[in-house]
């Protein structure tokens, strides 16, 4: 049989390392998946990896999907990057595309001094739209092994996850309930916790009326209620002055309902144990005359909860 070069071109590709063959890592608390390069693992400190061996790091920071394009014009160009990161240390001296499938990404190259050391600096921005805007900061420390067609690799291997749509994160609670003005949801990060709020973003006041209905698991029974109800407020805010307590409409049923004071907020708690194990709570705080302005949208909101 005559020899070919086949064979041999097939186990010399075996045997080089490659990135493409690394690991794709989920970075923990966010987003993003990416191909850990050799030597990198999760980072105990920041969000992202490291590698302790060389103090070379690869940083992960998220910002809402509508902040991508602040974000992302820092890098328009490598005197508007460096202007942004001179603080830093950082002077960046190109600024090159890096082709996706879907597209094309910038990568800011440049170079880092910091503590005394000198570092290789690449930074580079994905998402915005539908996902979060995510900005990915390499350092490389000089005793890393990691070339710039390697750190190409590991920002080809980027993925962004999508974030829920409004419909799909009602839709995974484990129970329903209907928004009512000036209350519309805000939030669900998990099946048993959701946010309405009478406001867009944040509220640095902290005084503008937000509610959150939970479902949690207990031991007390469904004759406990009101118990249950006077337990949570009170493990909430010990120095709560109850002004009112009676039942209302809630969980399908009749719920037990706090009204109370804390300072200059007015906390209203509706909470109804339910067969089963568990109990469902409407909890809402704000500015006592705020307060007062959405307690009707609040009870109405209350009469609409009940498992899914």
């Amino acid at each position: 049989m005559k020899p070919t070069l086949a064979p041999w071109l097939a186990l010399a590709a075996a045997l080089l390392p490659s990135l493409s063959d690394a690991q794709l890592v989920q970075i923990p608390n966010t987003s993003v998946t990416l191909a850990a390069p050799q030597g990198f693992r999760i980072a105990r400190n920041f969000v992202g990896l490291e590698s302790t061996a060389t103090g070379s790091t690869i940083q992960i920071a998220e910002y809402p999907p509508d902040q991508f394009a602040e974000v992302s014009s820092a890098f328009a160009s490598p005197k508007t990057a460096s202007t942004r990161y001179a603080s830093e240390g950082v002077r960046f001296t190109r600024i090159e595309p890096v082709s996706l499938d879907s597209g094309s990404v910038p990568l800011a190259i440049g170079q880092q001094v910091k503590n005394g050391k000198e570092f290789q600096k690449y930074i580079t921005v994905f998402g915005g739209g539908e996902a979060k805007a995510v900005l990915v900061t390499f350092t490389i420390g000089a005793g890393q092994a990691l070339s710039r067609s390697d750190v190409d690799a590991v920002v080809r291997s980027i993925k962004v996850k999508r974030l829920p749509t409004q419909e799909e994160l009602l839709a995974q609670l484990s129970f329903v309930f209907k928004a009512v003005p000036p209350f519309h949801f805000a939030a669900a990060p998990d099946p048993y916790n959701a946010t309405l709020s009478t406001f867009d973003g944040n509220d640095a006041t902290g005084l503008r009326p937000i509610a959150m209905i939970t479902r949690v698991g207990t031991s007390a029974l469904p004759t406990e209620s009101a118990k249950t109800a006077e337990q949570n407020l009170k493990s909430m805010a010990a120095n709560a002055v109850i002004k009112e307590r009676s039942a209302m409409p809630f969980g399908g049923g009749q719920g037990a309902y706090l009204s109370a004071v804390v300072e200059k907020r007015t906390v209203l708690l509706f909470l109804r144990v339910m067969p089963g194990g568990s109990y469902l709570q409407l909890l809402a705080v704000g500015e006592t005359a705020q307060m007062a302005d959405v307690t009707k949208a609040l009870k109405e909101i209350a009469a609409s909860v009940d498992l899914r």
